[in-house]
């Protein structure tokens, strides 16, 4: 499966089957998790067989069920462009999970912080965490906004920013609003505008779609 692949087939998941992640997968994301952690100077953690964060009542309102794996988003407090690195990272290892067999799901508020098994150091905030494992469904697609109505741009359309806001067509955005607006400007610029609830954080994450749709050779960001 590659990513443009994980993008179409990946919906959020809450109810998960009692099985724990083979080691394999396990690796594979820990490894992911280890890159980002280095470039991106983050603290990104991978918690496994842990029920405690779940299974209280913010777990029961978010209607999750069986959840003991998650991937903690933490960083620098300082660090002014915390919540889109998170959000760009923690996107791609979404898409990793999907590509290994796994669900996953965005998770800002309905668990709990303080039953969790996250190591916060001195200067550092958990942002939110990523539901993961095996699904008890695959999930299903959310009410989209056309492409048309995500972009703007001169005609004629470059192919590749028609492909770049499909792909991000398909990103998840705090309770599905789809808050956001990609536009082209002169020398292949692309200026996102993302507002509203968790506007970072979709950030990040709508710019690992646009880029693994568009390709990261054919602009740059504004």
């Amino acid at each position: 499966m590659t990513v443009l692949d994980a993008i179409k087939a990946r919906h959020s998941v809450r109810r998960y089957k009692d099985i724990p992640l083979d080691p394999i997968s396990t690796a594979q994301l820990q490894h992911d998790i280890e890159q980002c952690n280095e470039k991106y100077n983050l603290s990104i953690q991978l918690i496994t067989e842990e029920p405690n964060a779940f299974s209280t009542l913010m777990g029961k309102l978010g209607k999750f069920s069986g959840v003991r794996n998650y991937i903690a988003l933490v960083g620098a407090k300082n660090d002014p462009a915390l919540h889109e690195k998170l959000g760009w990272c923690g996107e791609k290892l979404v898409l990793k999970a999907q590509c290994l067999g796994l669900n996953t799901c965005w998770v800002y508020m309905t668990y709990s912080k303080r039953k969790a098994n996250i190591q916060i150091g001195p200067g550092e905030k958990l942002v939110c965490v990523i539901a993961l494992g095996y699904g008890e469904t695959r999930g299903k697609a959310p009410k989209r906004k056309s492409t048309a109505s995500l972009l703007t741009a001169p005609e004629p359309i470059p192919d590749w920013f028609i492909r770049g806001v499909k792909a991000a067509r398909r990103a998840p955005t705090a309770r599905n609003k789809q808050n956001f607006h990609f536009t082209l400007l002169s020398g292949n610029q692309v200026h996102l505008e993302s507002k509203g609830s968790c506007a970072e954080l979709n950030a990040g994450i709508l710019k690992y779609h646009f880029e693994a749709g568009a390709g990261t050779e054919s602009f740059t960001w504004v």
